[in-house]
């Protein structure tokens, strides 16, 4: 699942701007499983970084782990 998370954080690293405010959901498959992660993109109080919450859920929905982190545009 820790794995899931850094899939998920490498997507957003990679297009290299900060992702837009608001709510979405990714998938990402690891050893035969399918997790699903809920990614939530808030604002700071200052506007050059963001930060991330990303909740990964297993196959049937119950929360695995929350990875929180900030994304500036530098």
């Amino acid at each position: 699942v820790v794995g899931a998370v850094l899939v998920v954080a490498g997507r957003l690293r990679r297009e290299r701007q900060l992702p837009a405010v608001g709510d979405s959901e990714v998938s990402c498959e690891q050893v035969g499983q399918t997790y699903l992660g809920r990614v939530s993109v808030r604002p700071t109080p200052n506007p050059l970084f963001r930060r991330i919450d990303v909740h990964m859920l297993d196959p049937e929905g119950l929360h695995l782990l929350l990875h929180t982190t900030v994304m500036s545009r530098l």
